[in-house]
This record gives C-alpha cells, structure tokens and sequence, in this order.
C-alpha cells in the first residue's frame, strides 16, 4: 500500500500554529514510509475564505520547510486541490446517496430549526436535528422542489447502535450512533459541508492514512457511515491530541498568539517553532531537547536513508541543497549527500563552494586523497561532457580506455606520466593537457589543482 496522508486547512484567516502541527506529523509519516503528503484547500465557506489567507497558508508552510508533494500550487494526479473547484464532484455524490436512500431532502426553515434548538435547551435533551423531513413521502418532496423551496441533503444517521472507531493511536474507540444526528451533506447554496467534502476528496484521492485532531473523533461515526453508503474501504484513521497551554485549556486565538506569521515576524526561525511543536507530541530524541527537521522526520534512520527518503524535485536546487545539509548533519561522512549538494551549488552558480564538496578518490595511491567534480554539460547522445574537477594533492592512476579527455588547468601543479613512464609531463595553470583514447598512466597531484576537462566517448574516436 502506498502511503499518502493530507493536510487540508480551511483559508479563513491567518495561517494557524496548528496546522503547522498537523502538517508536520502527516509528512514525517508519509516520509517514514516512502509516501507522499497532499495539501488540499477547503474553501468550501465562501463568505470567509479569501485568495489572501490561501497565500499565507502556502507560505508560512514553505517557510517552515513542510513541502507537499501534491497541491493548488504544483497540482497533481487527482486534482484540483481546492475544494471551491469540485462542487459538481459532491453534487453527484450527494445525488448518489439520495438514490441509495441513504440521504435525504430537508425543507426545514432557519426558524423552525431555531425554534427546535430553543425547545431542546429548555428540555434539557440531546442537541442536533430532530429528524422532521426524514419520511417525507416523494410526492411531498416533489411538491416542495416544484415550489422552489430552500433544501438542503441530510445524511441518514443509524439511530441505535455502536460505531467503533480503529484508531491507530489511541486503539478500539466506540461511539453510540444515537448521540450523531442527520449531519448535512449540501447546502443550500450548492456547496459541501466538511463531511461530504471530506469523505469524498480522502477516497478520490486515495488517501490511506487520515491523521488529524482529536476533535474529529465524534465526526468519524458520520464520517464512516458515509464510506459504508458509498460502498468505499475507508483510511486508516490517526486522532492526535491538541496543542494546549501549560493550564490544559486548548490554544485559541483569543488567548494565544497562535498565527505562524506572528512567530516568523517576532523573529522566531523555522527550526525552533518546529522543534517546539515536535516536543509537544513525542518525547526527545536520546533526551535531546535541540534537534532539527531530518531528526523530527526520520528520529531512527540513517543519513543514507534520510537522503533517499527526502523528496526533491527537479529544479528544485535551494530544496536539494537544503535535504543534503540536513542530511549531513546526521552523517557528515555520507558522500551521497555532498555529491547531491554540489551539484545543486554548480547549477545556483555557487561554483566556490560545489567544489569543496570533495569524496574519496577511488584509484588514489595515496591515503586520504579526495577529489570534486561537476558535469556543466551534457550532448544529447550522453557521449560528450564538459565539467570542472578539482582534486587533493597526492598520487593517483588514470584510465582513459573508454574516452579522450581535453584538459585546462585552471590552478595547480601535477606530473602527469604514461603507465609504461615514457614522456612524463610537467603541467600547471593556464596549461592545455589532451589524453587521447587509450591513454593509461598516472597523475602526482603537488598542489591543490582544478582544471576545465571535456571527455568524449564518441562511436568514432
């Protein structure tokens, strides 16, 4: 099974510290399982949400280092990403369930539904819709939409019974049905609410693993009934706590300063809010209170592992650079890392410090000696490339059986000799050094060197 977890804030406002939350617990799993994490908007509350609140969300995520895989931004297989943009996809669903039965019509007014929650106060009884248009006949409902009545489509709710809830975390939870009533599925105005527009966007979009707060617990039961009545295997369902303050009382912005903006402009980093937030759900690592994103991601793995795991894209240099640091801050060592690095530093034309990521030399002589290299160019056919290598003082053999290599020495001094000793060369800056296909010898670096090289292992050499 391939694992794909979501985040999907609501563009209502500032861009919450929650969501930062969630956002980094849905990719550290996805990441942990070689998955993919999906940002989806539900702007589904049109008469709130705003293009600007959406650009904020985007941001202050990217800020903290928390990228998605799939998104509004980068789009994706089972777009769009933006719940304002699949009404006709939950119309359909909605007309579905009315057909199984499973849903219906409900004509009820925004008086008789405040006349209803007045009467249950009073009465002391369970709040949430009494069931008023549940049986109405289909003549009656005929009746109403030829009329043009206001409508909205209710689910239909069991009215006894136990829902029990598979909570990876938490275990085997039960709810009784009694205590959910006929949730709303479609507005009045044509748009979803959160439950049809969720259980709907989760299965289209193949989401297997749905981690979020535990306040969605009570809405699971609606939400599963609505997986049943679809006939669709449901995800694996993750409830994490909320983020409290010291006294236990959940953060609201009435209380707290909850916005990521406001701690980014206070001038707190990246780093520290999410190792603030890591702390609030898990204990530190090796009782470390100090770590850094790869470690919050991947607290177990390796450095080879995290490098493999991270997900860069093409084009992406600032993001590869960014993986391959944190990834050496596990392995300083890992060459897979300072190799992706410097390659990432040649194409943002940080030629300077490409060239410091050196490796081992593989045919050195002598101990220790590292080298550098970067392909600046490559022919369509992969036989001719252009690139700058640099290498440590020492002694190393050369093999050019495959390809002819034209050199400029760029800095340095060297002694460059055929393997059976005839005709050593002495080269050094601003030199011009060609190795003709089939040149076998050595090289005795004297001082740090670089040079310009072109190798060809073209059909006809």
């Amino acid at each position: 099974m391939t694992v794909r977890t979501r985040i999907a804030p609501s563009p209502t406002g500032a861009p919450h510290v929650g969501t930062a939350y969630m956002a980094l617990f849905n990719l550290a799993f996805a990441r942990k399982h070689q998955g993919q994490m999906i940002l989806r908007i539900e702007d589904t509350d049109q008469s709130r949400s705003t293009k600007e609140s959406e650009d904020a969300i985007l941001s202050s995520l990217k800020w903290l280092g928390l990228d998605w895989d799939e998104g509004p931004d980068c789009g994706g297989e089972f777009g769009p990403y933006r719940q304002s943009e699949r009404l006709e996809i939950y119309r359909e669903h909605a007309k579905i369930l009315l057909e199984k039965d499973r849903a219906y019509y409900c004509f009820c007014t925004a008086d008789r539904l405040a006349e209803m929650r007045a009467m249950q106060e009073k009465n002391k009884t369970t709040q949430g819709y009494d069931g008023h248009c549940r049986n109405l006949s289909p003549i009656q409902i005929k009746q109403n939409i030829e009329e043009g009545l206001n409508h909205v489509i209710r689910l239909k709710m069991p009215k006894s019974g136990t829902c029990k809830i598979e909570d990876k975390l938490r275990g085997d939870v039960e709810l009784d049905f009694s205590q959910s009533d006929d949730q709303v599925l479609l507005k009045s105005d044509g748009f979803p609410t959160y439950h049809l527009a969720v259980v709907v966007d989760d299965f289209s979009m193949k989401i297997s693993h749905v981690i979020r707060g535990e306040e969605w617990i009570t809405s699971t039961p609606k939400h599963l009934v609505l997986y049943d009545a679809f006939g669709w295997k449901p995800p694996e369902y993750i409830h994490l706590p909320l983020l409290l303050n010291p006294d236990g009382t959940k953060m609201s912005k009435r209380r707290n300063p909850t916005s990521i903006e406001y701690y980014r402009r206070a001038g707190y980093s990246a780093d520290a809010l999410l190792n603030y937030l890591s702390l609030m759900a898990y204990p530190a690592i090796n009782e470390e209170e100090k770590f850094f994103l790869a470690r919050m991601l991947f607290p177990h793995v390796s450095a080879v592992d995290y490098v493999d795991l991270v997900t860069t894209k093409k084009g992406e240099n600032e993001q590869a650079l960014n993986d391959c640091n944190e990834s050496l801050k596990i392995d300083p060592n890992y060459s897979k890392a300072v190799h992706r690095r410097g390659k990432a530093r040649f194409e943002m034309g940080q030629y300077e410090l490409a060239l410091e990521d050196f490796r081992d030399k593989p045919t050195a002589l002598t101990v220790g000696q590292q080298e550098a290299s970067s392909i600046l160019w490559t022919s369509a056919d992969g036989h001719c490339k252009i690139g700058i290598w640099e290498c440590q003082p020492g002694h190393f053999t050369a093999d050019r059986s495959a390809a002819g290599e034209y050199c400029h020495i760029i800095k340095g001094k060297a002694t460059v000799t055929k393997v059976d000793g005839d005709n050593p060369r002495e080269i050094e800056a601003g030199d011009l050094l060609v190795l003709p296909q089939g040149w076998k010898g050595e090289w005795i670096i004297h001082e740090h060197m670089r040079k310009l090289f072109v190798i060809d292992a073209s059909p006809n050499l």
